[in-house]
């Protein structure tokens, strides 16, 4: 573009240039000095073939309007979006199942150096001959007594009540005894109308229910005695350092209460 225009400024100063050689003084009439013409037929000359037509950059095209350009725009439909989440069923939690009931429990492991609460019944209930179908128990508890532990068993069979106090580390039967609950009727071996078994009698009794003989045992003492109304025997005798106390029905032979405690 800018080449054009130097082209374009050049030819019309050479024109000029012949219009000046015109109007001069002693110019030829009716056309221009020949000097002048010679020189601006050269110039116009060289001006037609060093211009050439400016080049016309071309147009942008015309926006071409739509067809519907005359037509609202379509509305457009929202984005569509997740169904709506129920906060309600989110937010509760769900029902946890029923916890089954807890299985009974076992009984406690015995530590070291314990027979434990199983080992002790059994001592209990073979001491007086019974088995455990036979027996209800009350209760099995591990106690203190003079420093040293001890299970006290205590259970029921029939009207008698058995209590046992045994050494926790070694088994041994500390004490015992045996409570009848109420008075027992005669036996139908009591011979009729004798009343009184006697002294004899009862410490065969006694002796047969500890499990010893006579001559194994010590200071054997029997006293005849009233309680509460009723008429029995008192049994005392040691084997070792255990002391053995019997109570004995008077009438029936019944053994209506022992105890055996070792001594210290």
């Amino acid at each position: 573009m800018e080449e054009n225009m130097k082209r374009l400024l050049l030819t019309l100063a050479v024109f000029a240039l012949i219009a000046l050689a015109a109007c001069a003084p002693g110019a030829a009439p009716g056309g221009a000095p020949e000097g002048a013409g010679a020189a601006g037929a050269e110039a116009a000359d060289t001006a037609g073939e060093n211009t050439q037509a400016p080049t016309v950059e071309p147009e942008p095209p015309a926006a071409t309007e739509p067809e519907n350009a005359g037509e609202p725009p379509a509305a457009t439909p929202p984005p569509a979006s997740n169904p709506p989440v129920s906060t309600s069923a989110a937010s509760t939690p769900a029902t946890p199942a029923p916890t089954p009931p807890p299985a009974p429990a076992a009984p406690n492991p015995a530590p070291a150096g314990d027979i434990g609460e199983v080992r002790a019944k059994e001592i209990a209930l073979a001491h007086a001959g019974l088995k455990e179908s036979d027996v209800v128990f009350v209760r099995v508890h591990l106690d203190y007594d003079d420093w040293r532990r001890e299970y006290e068993v205590e259970f029921y069979s029939g009207n008698v009540e058995y209590d046992y106090d045994i050494d926790a580390a070694t088994g041994d039967i500390r004490s015992f005894d045996r409570d009848a609950e109420y008075y027992l009727p005669p036996s139908a071996g009591a011979a009729a109308g004798a009343g009184d078994i006697g002294e004899a009698r009862a410490k065969e009794i006694a002796l047969a229910h500890a499990g010893y003989a006579a001559d194994g045992v010590i200071a054997l003492r029997v006293k005849r005695d009233y309680d509460d109304g009723r008429l029995e025997y008192e049994v005392e005798f040691y084997v070792g350092n255990i002391e053995y106390n019997y109570e004995i029905d008077a009438a029936t032979g019944t053994v209506l209460n022992y105890e055996a405690e070792q001594d210290h």
